[in-house]
């Protein structure tokens, strides 16, 4: 029976986050408005994070 999992790391693991960093914020699964994404935008940039949008 396979493994549902991998036993060794298959992945590298990008460095952690710094100020200034720009992050990007996307919805998959649905249409979503500004006001919906303003928390998220909020705490970003409380935590010195650039948030950046894609809007078609």
């Amino acid at each position: 029976m396979p493994t549902l999992y991998h036993t060794k790391a298959s992945y590298s693991v990008p460095p952690p986050l710094k100020v200034g960093d720009r992050v990007a914020l996307t919805a998959t699964a649905r249409k979503i408005t500004l006001s919906e994404l303003q928390a998220a935008i909020e705490l970003l940039g409380s935590w010195g994070l650039v948030p950046v949008m894609a809007i078609p």
